[in-house]
């Protein structure tokens, strides 16, 4: 069921985040790609069950307004919830399954620099893995937002009715679409 919440009412995002406004000397201001996963709906006993699904896996979350269709928010941000959730959910989501492994693939290639960024025997090591992690996020980053803005042209797919349809078709306009 939350499967499928995520794939039609969910987003599985990156967003810039921008850190407090001082500057190491060396390094220069703190800017971060925050991971996030969101449901956005506007009946309340969706958010509920969803609210209580997310508190039973172990999840930090938290609610906000969505002025746009007078709804509500429920979102987890952090490598660890979004890691928590999308290990879960993956095998069960169609629509969001290609940013799900992304998000995952990208949670495991950050979480592999923070030795580098916290090190403190060598300022060149932290500024190599800070401009890797710049590249990495850059590069993810652009990715995510390639994969929101795809178009599948659906009206090219032949449709018959009380038929289903072809798989090959349908995937052929996924992989055109990247």
């Amino acid at each position: 069921w939350l499967a499928g919440i995520i794939d039609g009412e969910g987003s599985i995002y990156l967003a810039h985040q921008y850190g407090s406004n001082r500057e190491h000397p060396e390094l220069g201001p703190r800017t971060f790609v925050r991971c996030g996963i969101s449901i956005t709906n506007t009946d309340p006993r969706m958010i509920q069950k969803i609210s209580d699904i997310w508190y039973r896996l172990g999840l930090k979350f938290y609610f906000g307004p969505q002025k746009m269709w007078d709804g509500m928010q429920i979102a987890t941000f952090g490598y660890g919830n979004c890691k928590k959730l999308l290990q879960i959910m993956s095998p069960y989501l169609i629509a969001k399954q290609d940013q799900a492994e992304l998000m995952l693939q990208y949670i495991e290639e950050v979480v592999g620099l923070r030795p580098d960024i916290g090190a403190t025997e060598s300022l060149e090591r932290q500024k190599n893995a800070k401009l890797k992690l710049i590249g990495l996020q850059t590069s993810y980053f652009n990715l995510f937002q390639k994969m929101h803005k795809r178009k599948f042209n659906l009206q090219r797919l032949s449709r018959k009715a009380n038929r289903p349809l072809d798989p090959k078709q349908v995937w052929r306009l996924v992989i055109e679409s990247i």
